[in-house]
């Protein structure tokens, strides 16, 4: 496995977990917390996945394992982790739209109505 391919898994699951926090945040804020509780226990597990592959590349980097074999399995085991990382913000993202969707109604209906064009 390309090394390119490693560094560009870590990067996109890295974004990924990024723009789920954003988001997260953004709807904790209009809907509580109890409503993004789930959409947070998705979130923390991806990123424990993430820190994971980010631990298992640092040692790689510091030449650990040092068997070609081995390296070889690490990178499988980093890419591994980066694609659970993704998989489970995906398996979350069906119900966090539709929570999204309802918030950014609300947010719209808030904001019309304090500009005075909402009934």
């Amino acid at each position: 496995m390309p090394d390119e391919r490693v560094r560009a898994a870590l990067v996109a699951a890295d974004d990924r977990v990024r723009a789920a926090r954003d988001e997260l945040g953004f709807v904790r804020e209009l809907s509580g917390p109890e409503a993004v509780a789930p959409f947070a226990g998705a979130l923390r597990e991806a990123e424990t996945e993430l820190a994971a592959a980010f631990r298992m590349r640092q040692r790689y980097d510091d030449g650990v394992p040092r068997d070609a074999a081995a390296r070889r399995q690490a990178q499988a085991g980093i890419t591994g982790r980066c694609a659970e990382a993704v998989r489970r913000l995906d398996a979350a993202a069906d119900g966090f739209r539709r929570l999204r969707g309802w918030s950014g109604g609300w947010a719209g209906r808030w904001e019309s109505r304090r500009h005075g064009s909402g009934s």
